[in-house]
């Protein structure tokens, strides 16, 4: 006599159950596919090479190719995405550094992925693939990496006959002598406008610490003299003389009145001083009174 085997007795699919089941429970048998895609993603985005069919022939004996306009009309050069930090003094180890602009450059976002290479003792290049982060990088000029000041510009294979000029920074503005009514974030954003464009409170002065200062971050022009002091008045009483501290200020060459760095590593060359002799200065100034 032949037994079946009732439904509920069917091993296999018990067994099957149970697999699947037990894969859904534990976090193991699931792959992290966020991280997959985020590594995916950035690959994809990346340029590659590609094949061309070229079409060869012969001029002047020559095996000569035509290059088409699309080669140059749509091509970005290698160096687009490259940027340069110079520091005032020796740098800190490229790995730091590439930790940190890590952390702070792409504002959390983890598929934006920034290398760092060292290029002398106070120079690190930098290659920054996302349009959008490296022209905020380039756009503030100045980053304080590890307690020091790096200065930031795009860089170019052409040789620099001299330093770019930084224009404008992000710096602190210390405002002496605030009038207690315009301790507010109109009052304060008003009172700064005279030096630049206000970014942020620093913390002692958004809690009030202090009344005889209001410390601002905020981004100066530096292709003009820096205010010192301005005296604001108005109807409802103010009458008050504010005045501009600066706490740091970037290195500024005395050779070529630019910002960023000193004398010592200008690119600027200065003519060369002539050395008059001993009686040539006056035999210069007769030839200069007979024409």
């Amino acid at each position: 006599m032949s037994m079946t085997t009732p439904n509920w007795l069917d091993f296999s699919a018990m067994s099957q159950t149970v697999v699947v089941e037990d894969s859904q429970a534990s976090p193991k048998a699931t792959p992290d596919v966020s991280l997959k895609l985020s590594y995916s993603a950035i690959v994809q985005n990346r340029p590659c090479l590609s094949k061309h069919n070229l079409n060869v022939t012969i001029v002047d004996g020559d095996p000569t190719v035509q290059i088409p306009d699309e080669i140059f009309d749509y091509a970005v050069p290698l160096w687009e995405d490259l940027i340069i930090g110079k520091f005032p003094s020796t740098a800190p180890h490229v790995a730091k550094v590439h930790a940190i602009v890590n952390k702070i450059w792409p504002l959390g976002d983890k598929t934006i992925r920034i290398d760092a290479f060292a290029v002398n003792d106070t120079t690190i290049k930098f290659r920054i693939r996302d349009s959008s982060v490296r022209a905020r990088v380039l756009r503030r000029g100045m980053w304080n990496i590890a307690d020091m000041p790096m200065f930031v510009s795009k860089w170019s294979p052409v040789i620099e006959e001299s330093q770019p000029e930084i224009k404008s920074m992000l710096l602190w503005v210390t405002l002496k002598n605030v009038p207690h009514s315009m301790f507010s974030w109109p009052g304060i954003s008003f009172l700064t406008s005279a030096v630049g464009e206000p970014e942020r409170l620093h913390r002692d002065t958004e809690l009030c610490k202090s009344f005889e200062e209001a410390k601002v971050f905020a981004e100066v022009d530096l292709s003009k003299e820096l205010p010192i002091s301005f005296r604001f008045k108005s109807d409802k009483g103010v009458d008050a003389m504010v005045e501009n501290k600066y706490p740091w200020l970037p290195p500024r060459c005395t050779s070529c009145s630019k910002w960023g760095h000193l004398k010592e590593v200008c690119l600027v060359k200065e003519p060369p001083k002539q050395i008059l002799k001993r009686g040539e200065h006056a035999s210069n100034a007769e030839k200069e009174m007979k024409t």
